[in-house]
């Protein structure tokens, strides 16, 4: 019996092949604004202060590039 998580990547890259490019983005879109959500609603905050919150996140784990002169 094959594991459960198999069978669920399978049908997930099958689902995933039927949509079309822009259908593909608009999923992406939405899963970023579900995590989002869940974000804020753990935190208890606005969304705007959610939104800020994660920006200042993605900021922090840049890492700065030195050939664009920024580090």
């Amino acid at each position: 019996m094959p594991p459960i998580g198999d069978a669920f990547r399978r049908k997930t890259a099958e689902d995933d092949a039927s949509l079309t490019p822009a259908e593909r983005v608009q999923r992406a879109f939405r899963l970023g604004d579900d995590e989002a959500e869940a974000f804020r609603r753990a935190r208890g905050t606005t969304r705007s202060a959610a939104e800020a919150e994660l920006a200042s996140r993605r900021r922090a784990g840049r890492i700065p590039s030195r050939v664009a002169g920024t580090g």
